[in-house]
């Protein structure tokens, strides 16, 4: 099998959301539907046979969805980026129906229902449940602080890289505290993960994304209306988030649970520009670009394009042989001494893409294959998934509607 069952604890994503508004899709038989897992199939193999095509075909081999088209899924990308996971699951506990069409009047504030109500229980709920459990988890004193660094993010959504002292100096901890303590337990809990620079052992940046809109939106009080119409930029830096959690989500699903690269997701800053995400699968880095507005096929025939040019420097470059990922150590805490030997073993069969260093405490990069444009641009619902050949190595265009339905 290429895929792996993983034993993370998570609120449901973006694919389980669809099946709460549609309830036909979980009915109706495989062949006239979205199989999640014919796609994530498709993407391992192409990864490890190092065949971009293999990944288009085997979408295009699908008859289709026949209950949800594309530009339905496009516009369920911002009702999922409202609520997420954690406030759909507590609208529809107080027996509301929440069908797609009174689930929107609801997120809007339009129905009967007080929305406002939601929210501020959720938040009730995350600082006695899960944001309590991080006590436990990471040693940390006293929740507040943690809390504190969730509000923050949630306030500022910040989609770039942030310098590590100022992080620190905003929230009045040193480094070792920040990452041991603070990122290794919310991590654990899936309620905030951190993306480190890739090919940097000294990283001075840092990237972050609380994993669940809706706690964003309970923290900024925001609806539907904010992200559609009062406030610029939300929308594209939710769904951003939200692209990075799936991502992690992914990564989880298509690696082996002892793959030290299992759940990694870092970022890498080119000379002009950066690539947003990049995974590994299987030892394989996964170059990924975020491109919200713009297409793969704008992308090429523009001039100032400096992400763009970052994700074709990152496929040309040798960056994935210095950069390293430690067998000891996962989410920021060590690893016992037999997990260890396991990730160990795991590298060294002869099918990984990575390998181990030569002191055996870290994993390098296999090269990528492909890199890969994530875009909700309009255009996408015509064009779908397609494969661009004219640089060095392919770059695939990948709807977000898609990519979200993966993980």
């Amino acid at each position: 099998m290429s895929c792996y069952k993983t034993t993370c604890v998570y609120r449901i994503g973006f694919s389980d959301f669809l099946e709460v508004q549609y309830r036909n899709i979980k009915v109706t038989p495989p062949t006239e539907r979205f199989d999640e897992s014919k796609f994530r199939e498709a993407l391992h193999e192409a990864v490890e046979k190092r065949d971009a095509d293999r990944f288009v075909s085997g979408i295009e081999a699908q008859s289709g969805d026949a209950i949800t088209e594309p530009s339905t899924v496009r516009r369920e990308i911002a009702n999922y980026c409202t609520s997420g996971g954690m406030l759909t699951l507590r609208i529809a506990g107080d027996d509301i129906s929440i069908d797609a069409e009174q689930f929107v009047d609801i997120i809007r504030g339009r129905d009967d229902v007080d929305f406002e109500s939601h929210p501020r229980e959720l938040l009730t709920d995350f600082r006695n449940d899960p944001l309590h459990a991080t006590t436990d988890l990471g040693g940390v004193k006293d929740t507040l602080d943690l809390e504190r660094f969730c509000a923050l993010t949630a306030h500022e959504h910040p989609t770039r890289d942030i310098r590590f002292n100022e992080l620190t100096d905003v929230l009045d901890v040193d480094r070792r505290t920040l990452r041991d303590k603070y990122l290794s337990a919310l991590s654990r809990l899936h309620l905030l993960s951190a993306a480190q620079e890739y090919d940097n052992q000294r990283p001075r940046k840092i990237r972050f994304y609380l994993r669940d809109p809706g706690i964003t939106n309970a923290f900024c009080r925001n609806d539907l209306n904010d992200l559609l119409r009062r406030k610029p930029g939300l929308d594209e830096a939710l769904a951003k988030a939200v692209a990075f959690d799936h991502t992690i989500r992914l990564s989880n699903e298509l690696n082996h649970p002892h793959d030290p690269k299992r759940g990694v997701v870092k970022f890498w800053v080119g000379s002009k520009g950066t690539v947003d995400f990049v995974p590994k699968i299987n030892g394989t880095p996964v170059p990924i670009l975020w491109s919200y507005n713009r297409p793969l096929e704008e992308l090429q025939m523009s001039r100032d394009t400096p992400d763009f040019d970052a994700l074709q420097e990152l496929l040309e470059s040798d960056a994935c042989e210095s950069d390293r990922d430690r067998v000891d150590e996962q989410m920021y805490s060590p690893v016992t001494g037999t997990f260890t030997k396991q990730r160990q073993a795991y590298v060294e069969q002869g099918k990984y893409g990575g390998e181990l260093s030569d002191d055996q405490k870290a994993t390098f990069d296999a090269e990528p294959a492909f890199g890969v444009v994530l875009t909700t641009a309009r255009s996408a619902l015509d064009d779908g998934i397609t494969v661009n050949t004219d640089g060095p190595k392919p770059i695939i265009q990948v709807p977000l509607w898609t990519y979200l339905r993966l993980s």
